[in-house]
């Protein structure tokens, strides 16, 4: 189909709109960036229908629409049948709302889904009926993380960074108020960019900081997730993008992303879930840094490939092959 203009549907106010949206815009081919077209949708709630949004867009036909997170299933169905390519970048919400992604696959509404690892790739080719394609595309770093001001003294410093107020909600960081007791461990909010000390207390509301002001004080970063949960399984490869964009290494759970980008030789991936093991896995990380760094070494190579693959400028051959298909 010769598609006369590339829509970005975003909701407004997330960071994934930067991200999955802005960035990836900015960072396409001239040819490309020449017909994209960014429109919103802000629903009181994911699934709730918005009128104007859908009276703005439902005029449009022979166009490639990507909606980024957010969805509406009802404009989706009849913007396909006015010839429209259907694209929906998943984000975190497979995570959130899975049965009604899943609605959406099953009844074919959409075109082609973009996810987040291959584990959910082929859940969704072998589990459900959705007969359009299925594209992995990894989390990019931010470029801005280039840039940041990190803090070097030569010493060890864990940090975990990221939505603060999510650990309340989702288990990005597991027993992190008893692990924090026994290491010395940072934790910055990107929402704020505070460090924080007492995360119960703490209710800084979102709002996008800018990132550019970042001072990061820390060189090896944490992502603990159950390994058997849904967190594990479908969350996007932001955290190892993040900390290969600065050049440094992460303690981090095998989850699924893990295994596509960092596979069985990165040195700092736990196996288990069990508190003695991330315990071990934190004291073979200083004896290590503080010895001869074989295994620090050996891991910041291997974060190098990562960061070069985790750039946006290659991510976005990911894109234009999709455009072109």
């Amino acid at each position: 189909m010769l598609y006369k203009q590339i829509i970005f549907v975003l909701n407004g106010n997330q960071p994934s709109d930067k991200l999955r949206g802005y960035d990836i815009i900015n960072a396409l081919p001239d040819k490309y960036r020449k017909m994209v077209v960014v429109k919103y949708v802000n629903l009181k709630n994911s699934y709730e229908k918005d009128k104007n949004f859908g009276y703005k867009i439902l005029s449009t036909t022979n166009s490639i629409i990507i909606w980024i997170l957010e969805h509406n299933e009802t404009i989706m169905n009849k913007l396909k049948q006015q010839n429209n390519v259907i694209i929906y970048d998943v984000v975190d919400n497979y995570l959130y709302n899975k049965d009604k992604i899943l609605y959406l696959l099953n009844n074919n509404i959409i075109d082609k889904i973009i996810v987040n690892n291959n584990f959910m790739k082929s859940e969704i080719e072998n589990f459900s009926r959705f007969k359009g394609t299925c594209n992995v595309i990894y989390h990019n770093y931010d470029p801005i993380y280039e840039t940041v001001k990190i803090y070097n003294d030569d010493k060890l410093h864990f940090g975990f960074m990221g939505s603060i107020g999510s650990l309340l909600h989702t288990n990005n960081f597991l027993y992190h108020s008893q692990l924090s007791k026994e290491y010395s461990i940072y934790l910055l909010d990107t929402d704020s960019g505070a460090y924080v000390e007492d995360i119960k207390s703490y209710n800084q509301s979102r709002k996008l900081f800018n990132l550019k002001d970042l001072q990061v004080k820390f060189n090896c970063h944490i992502s603990i997730r159950s390994i058997y949960s849904d967190v594990s399984k479908y969350k996007t490869s932001a955290k190892i993008a993040t900390a290969a964009a600065m050049d440094c290494n992460i303690l981090t759970s095998n989850e699924e992303v893990v295994k596509d980008l960092l596979g069985k030789d990165y040195p700092f991936i736990i196996y288990d879930d069990e508190i003695s093991t991330i315990r071990n896995m934190f004291n073979l990380i200083i004896e290590d840094y503080y010895d001869e760094k074989i295994l620090w070494n050996k891991g910041l190579e291997i974060m190098k490939k990562v960061k070069n693959k985790l750039s946006i400028n290659e991510n976005i051959r990911n894109y234009t092959d999709i455009f072109d298909k």
